[in-house]
């Protein structure tokens, strides 16, 4: 399969699923962005040495013009929930986080369907949604918060991540939606 999927944060989680996608016929290219492009260039280099079993795919430690005309967006940035951490505690960071992220990498791959990694998701895909500046029909059906799906299939199943896209993404946005009424007191709180 010839696709390009690029994966914003190149902690455990994204530097993962890069390497589960580059051990499977998944991606043709895949770019590895992280605001640390030396860990970013680490990564790539460890997942490369796992490449030679399979066919030819390209794998860089890029930035976010190198992510133009993705296929998938995966975006893992955010900071682990520390011990005694709240999950509200985390957003403000975490939002904070994709606010920067997100213009860049929708002006380089407009059309992507963006799978949102990053905790709390449903905050995370609800500010998205508010920032991305994507028409909204595009954004129906670009957008996936991976609570919904199983690592597995998310990380490592690109043709069941379409095929459930096209079936389940408006039941998962209309679900995040949902979710925001949850925090309708908290969300000033959190500048989107």
């Amino acid at each position: 399969m010839s696709s390009k999927i690029t994966i914003i944060g190149a902690g455990s989680v994204g530097s993962t699923i890069a390497y589960t996608l580059s051990s499977q016929d998944i991606a043709s290219e895949i770019v590895l962005i992280d605001i640390n492009k030396k860990k970013a260039e680490g990564e790539v280099l460890d997942i490369i040495q796992g490449t030679c079993f399979r066919d030819p795919i390209s794998i860089i430690a890029g930035d976010y013009e190198d992510a133009r005309d993705s296929d998938i967006v995966i975006i893992t940035s955010g900071i682990a929930r520390k011990p005694g951490q709240t999950r509200l505690e985390l957003t403000q960071t975490n939002v904070n986080i994709l606010k920067s992220i997100t213009p860049e990498i929708v002006k380089a791959a407009p059309n992507a369907l963006y799978l949102i990694v990053s905790n709390p998701v449903d905050i995370m895909t609800y500010v998205f949604t508010k920032i991305s500046g994507l028409p909204e029909n595009q954004k129906t059906r670009s957008l996936v918060p991976v609570q919904f799906l199983t690592l597995h299939v998310c990380a490592a199943d690109y043709p069941n991540i379409s095929r459930l896209h096209r079936v389940i993404s408006m039941p998962m946005y209309s679900v995040s939606m949902e979710i925001h009424p949850l925090f309708r007191g908290l969300v000033p709180i959190f500048q989107v």
